[in-house]
């Protein structure tokens, strides 16, 4: 189903800590309007003792181009299984390099941001990283697997600010005929 929307805005968040309705930040999700397929790959890493996951959705945006979102270092054992009716309890990680949106400082004490080999990335049909933010609007993903099959990965992408839910995936990490 193809999304056709009026332009979606959202306040700024500035200093000292309040949406500013004269600052609009713009979003584009026409940039990754309509998921056309997903690649699943196990990777291995310098930052990882053991094998991890990559996935690759390919996008088509409304003017027929290609993108591409990898979610790679991707640890299964970490990703919670769950309803998605509970998604809100799932792996809450924002796009491009960093530490999860909530993180006890314990955690962080055992891997820093550093030794993290999760990292996620949105690339344009000729490989070039892309704004997320500024080109799409997006800002972060929920990852969970399926409350009844831990081989299908749920992944929901967030916008500005985490406001609001912009895409829900399902993806198989065994292709259906070679369980």
């Amino acid at each position: 189903r193809e999304l056709r929307q009026q332009p979606l805005h959202f306040q700024t968040f500035s200093p000292p800590g309040i949406y500013d309705p004269n600052q609009l930040w713009p979003s584009n999700f026409g940039e990754i309007e309509r998921m056309i397929s997903s690649t699943v790959r196990t990777i291995s890493t310098p930052l990882s003792d053991k094998p991890l996951t990559e996935i690759e959705l390919e996008f088509l945006s409304d003017d027929n181009q290609l993108r591409f979102l990898v979610v790679s270092g991707i640890d299964l054992d970490s990703v919670p299984q769950l309803s998605v009716n509970d998604y809100s309890e799932g792996l809450y990680r924002p796009l491009g390099f960093g530490v999860p949106f909530t993180q006890n400082y314990a955690d962080l004490e055992q891997m820093r941001p550093e030794e993290d080999p999760f990292f996620s990335v949105l690339l344009d049909e000729q490989g070039t990283v892309m704004d997320y933010r500024g080109d799409v609007g997006i800002n972060g993903l929920v990852m969970h697997r399926d409350e009844s099959n831990p081989n299908r990965i749920h992944l929901y992408l967030m916008s500005y600010e985490r406001i609001v839910l912009v895409g829900h995936y399902t993806i198989d990490l065994v292709a259906p005929n070679n369980s």
